[in-house]
Formats: structure tokens, sequence, C-alpha cells
């Protein structure tokens, strides 16, 4: 048997000396005071060593707890003041009508509108104009002389050698203003006529904007018929149109967005492990109320909510009555799964043993224990199946000497109890060995006692 599988059952019954763990980790995972990361310094010495060094269940889960806690707070801090968006279609219905009377199709050319110069004064001051009155050109301003009234702009025109300008007199055409198109029918534009009319045939507002978007889509513009006969005609070819090729329902696209806090519910509803919820809900709750605190703070917060209990409120859910669309809630799942799986990830304890190596091998090389450097030599990776090998054990019967040759009281046990270990048959007690391993008053420890054969 070797002195590791000897000495693990002594070490699972016991307290581990202090130095011993040092040694081992070369961390301290409670001292939060000056070490951020022994949590996870400690998991990598577990999991490399776990098979042989037989830790206490209380010091697993605290290390657990510790690292958990901290890769959490750590994850969570990604998401400050990030916001989520997710995008979705709201059909807008039917898009063409072509049941409905000739004047839903097009519209009557009526009779043009000129206003007054009174009427144009009077919506000018109100600032609703329609329109504009064109200012003419009309003769030459004389001189007494009868030659030209002329002038300089500035200056640099006068000097430039430049011909001047000459004065015009200028006059309003208050019989012929430019009135905007629109105002042409009563001052209702063709799309709002049009509105009317599709109201009057028992469209609402909402339809009848679908319907005169595609009779635009398909003519280019509000059709204008100048007899009943060519709206009719425009009917006809409008309805003949959306036979041929008729044009879907169109949609409007809207997003919902949600924060952290409403992302909350949909990600810990996938996450089966209590400690990883209440770290993400402890994280959120002290980046919602105290900022962005350094790892230590944050953590003894965390530890306080888990004992007092973590307030309400952390996550809320989104009031919007579009939430349950199915592009929604697509979204917010893939989203939900991809956190899921990012945090699994940061967590995977698994990842520590492709970077340990270092670690393990500096413990190998310059650990002043050699009984530590023994077994820790013999660890490469995780033993997945932690049963005991099956090996003839070697009857007792075959010494029938039991004292211990360190405190020669009866009772001990040999070395060597597998045939061919190659270690001697001396006999001890557990306990005796294991102080005698763990000795640093001598310089040659790493061996039997009696017959100085090395342990290894």
């Amino acid at each position: 048997m070797s002195l590791s599988k000897l000495i693990c059952g002594t070490l699972a019954n016991i307290n581990m000396p202090k130095h011993f763990q040092k040694s081992v980790t070369d961390v301290d995972p409670f001292d939060d005071s000056n070490d951020e990361n022994g949590s996870i310094g400690w998991l990598r010495v577990i999991l490399k060593t776990g098979h042989i060094l037989r830790l206490s269940q209380d010091i697993r889960d605290s290390v657990m707890k510790r690292y958990i806690t901290t890769v959490c707070y750590g994850f969570m801090k990604n998401y400050i003041n990030k916001y989520f968006t997710f995008p979705y279609d709201i059909d807008c219905g039917q898009a063409f009508f072509p049941d409905k009377n000739n004047n839903c199709y097009s519209i009557l050319k009526g009779n043009k509108i000129v206003f007054t110069p009174e009427q144009i004064s009077l919506m000018n001051e109100r600032g609703n104009s329609p329109g504009s009155y064109q200012v003419i050109c009309d003769y030459p301003i004389l001189n007494d002389d009868g030659s030209h009234s002329t002038y300089f702009l500035h200056e640099e025109h006068e000097n430039s050698g430049r011909p001047p300008f000459i004065h015009y007199k200028f006059i309003v055409d208050y019989e012929n203003p430019q009135v905007a198109g629109k105002f042409m029918n009563g001052g209702i534009s063709n799309y709002d006529l049009l509105m009317m009319n599709c109201s009057k045939n028992g469209l609402s507002v909402h339809e009848s904007r679908q319907h005169i978007e595609t009779i635009i889509e398909y003519m280019g513009s509000i059709p204008v018929a100048s007899s009943v006969e060519e709206q009719d005609k425009i009917m006809g070819d409008l309805i003949k149109m959306w036979d041929e090729n008729p044009i879907p329902n169109r949609k409007t696209h809207h997003t919902i967005t949600l924060n952290i806090n409403e992302m909350i519910p949909y990600v810990i509803y996938r996450i089966d492990n209590p400690l990883i919820v209440e770290s993400i809900l402890c994280s959120q709750y002290i980046l919602d109320n105290h900022g962005t605190p350094s790892l230590i703070p944050a953590l003894q917060k965390m530890y306080e909510l888990m004992t007092d209990g973590i307030p309400e409120g952390i996550y809320v859910e989104k009031n919007c009555p579009h939430i349950g669309d199915p592009m929604v809630v697509s979204g917010i799942s893939e989203l939900a799964k991809a956190i899921v799986d990012n945090i699994n990830h940061s967590l995977d304890i698994y990842k520590y043993l492709k970077i340990s190596d270092e670690l393990i091998e500096y413990i190998k090389t310059n650990c002043e224990d050699a009984m530590i450097r023994t077994f820790i030599g013999n660890v490469t990776s995780i033993d997945e199946d932690n049963s005991e090998p099956e090996t003839e054990i070697v009857s007792n019967d075959e010494t029938d000497d039991t004292q211990c040759q360190i405190c020669l009281e009866t009772g001990g046990s040999p070395i060597s109890i597998y045939k061919g270990d190659g270690y001697c048959k001396h006999p001890f007690h557990l306990w005796c060995l294991e102080k005698w391993a763990l000795s640093t008053n001598c310089s040659n420890h790493n061996c039997c006692p009696t017959c100085r054969i090395p342990f290894c």
C-alpha cells in the first residue's frame, strides 16, 4: 500500500494541521483580507488531490460557496446598465378591400379654389397659408434725366470694375396667387379625401390606411378621375391588379426592451443549483443598491443576505402586452440559454485542471514536506472512479509482530499489506506513522523509521 493511501484514512478523520493545508494549497481560502482568489486556489488542489486529500465536507462546501459567489458576482457585473432588445411584428391585417364602392379607389377632380388676396393675407397672419403670392419684376426705375437708376451692392463691388445693378420696380400679383396642390379641393388633400370616402364605406382608419397604401403601391399615387365612368375604370384596374398580384398582409416592426432585472426570472428558471441562484440574486441586489463594491465587501454582504434572507423585488416581470409574442418568447429563451451557458462555463471547475499544473509542479518541487511531494507527484488528473483497486491482501498471519516500531505499543499494521507493493512489513499505528511522516524535526522522514526503506 502506498503511503498516500495509508495516510488518507487518517486525514479523513482528523483536523488537518494548518501548516499542512498551507503547504498543499499555498493559499488561505478563509482569509478574505488579503487573498481574493483563495477559493480558486483551493479548488484546484481539491480537484487534483481530491481522491487523496479527503478534506472534510464543511471545508469543501465553504470553498465551493466562496468559489460560486465570487464567479457569480463578477459575472453579473457585466450586465450593469445593460438592456436587451427583442423584435416582434404586428400584422396590419388585410391590405386591400376590393368589395367597396368606386369612390374608395380614386377621387373626383373638384373645382380648384382660388383664394382672394384678403383670404391669403388672413391665413398668412394665422400661420396657415395654403400658398404664397407671386412677386413680378415690372419695369426699371428711371432717374430724372431718363437714365436707369443703379446701385452697387457694397464697396468691393464698386471697386471691382463690374457694372452696377439696375433698380427695378416689383409688384405682387394678387390676381394669381400660388396655391399648394393639397388645397385645390377645398383645402383637403387627396389622401384625406380618399380616407373620408373609405370611412363612409365602413372601413376603419387602420383598414383605410392599408387600402390606400396598396392603391399607391399599384398606381404610384392616388388616382384622380374626371368622371364617375373613369372612377369605375380605375376601380376595375386596381381589382385586376389585386387578383393577379395580391399584396400580403403588411407588418409593422416593434421591439421590447428588458433590463437585467427583467431578464433574471428567465435565467434562474433554467438553473437547478440553489447556490448559483442565490449568488445571482445576491449579486444583483448588491449591484442595484450598493454600486459596484470590490470583491471582499461584496462577498461579505452576499453572505449576510444568504443568512438573513434575500429581499424581494430583485427581479420583476416585464409588463408589456406583447411579451407573449412568439418572436419575443423565442428571443428571450435564446438569450436566457446563452446567459446560463456562459455562467456555467465560468463556473466550470474542471477547466481549472488545465491551468493548475504549474501550481502542482510548484508544490512538488518547493514544498518542504517530502511526504506531500510524494503523493502530489502521483496525481495528474481527477480520479473519477474512487473505488479501491482490486488487490490481493497479504494475510496478517504472515507476521505475529504487531508492535508499533515508533511507540512500541501493540496493534500496529505493516506498511506493506498488498503483495508486490515494494514496501517493508514493519508494523505501525496509522497516527504514529502520520506524525512521523509530517515531522519536520527529522531530515529523513520519507522512509520507514526502522529500516529506512523509502516510502516511495
